[in-house]
């Protein structure tokens, strides 16, 4: 899948960081982080925080109280986002939050919404976003799974209409709400070979999987 596997590259200065347009920047180095939160008007209990470095969050899990994505539990090392991030640096990590940005707009309501951007000093760790109070699309009833499932393949059909891709749907990637609302997360970053072309028509295998594997 990659064609250089080079060292870490590290392209995460400032530059790199503010072209994620419009997010708050949250130091974690700084101001205890519930402060730093409050200031830009975010509840620390609203939030989740995708950490992708194995140190960050080995440093910051046990004091900051929220939930927080472990880097070490994602099990396909080639897909992983530490992966590539150790090939090409921080550039697809934003990469993913502005796909979530450029998402949301089109479907707020069903979208997972980046909050802000974590760094420590210049260095990016990893991103907020909102809390989901939900459960993966594998793990509810399956009575409620065919409808649900109807939705997925309508936001991605939005979704492509619109030329945007989500390029990696799967029952991880999809929670549902307790009120049966779908949120998606986690689309692929752009980086070497990944484009809008990409993720589509890595949509229409995906769904064809999803459905198969559910039994829908």
């Amino acid at each position: 899948m990659f064609k250089n596997k080079k060292a870490l590259v590290s392209r995460t200065n400032i530059p790199s960081i503010s072209s994620v347009n419009s997010l708050p920047i949250i130091d974690l180095s700084l101001t205890p982080l519930v402060l730093s939160l409050a200031a830009h008007g975010i509840s620390i209990d609203k939030v989740f925080f995708k950490c992708i470095h194995t140190e960050t969050y080995l440093k910051y899990s046990d004091i900051f109280g929220i939930p927080m994505f472990d880097p070490d539990s994602y099990k396909h090392p080639s897909r992983s986002m530490r992966s590539v991030l150790a090939i090409y640096g921080s550039d697809p990590l934003i990469g993913e939050i502005n796909q979530l940005k450029k998402m949301h707009a089109l479907a707020p309501d069903k979208i997972v919404k980046p909050i802000a951007v974590a760094t420590s000093g210049q260095t990016i760790v990893g991103y907020f976003m909102e809390n989901i109070d939900g459960k993966h699309l594998n793990k509810i009833e399956t009575d409620l799974r065919k409808e649900s499932l109807s939705a997925v393949v309508q936001l991605i059909s939005k979704l492509h209409d619109n030329g945007v891709g989500h390029g990696d749907i799967h029952e991880g990637n999809i929670f549902v709400t307790p009120k049966n609302n779908i949120k998606l997360i986690d689309p692929i970053p752009s980086y070497e070979g990944v484009d809008e072309k990409f993720r589509i028509d890595s949509d229409k295998t995906n769904l064809k999987n999803l459905i198969r594997d559910l039994n829908l």
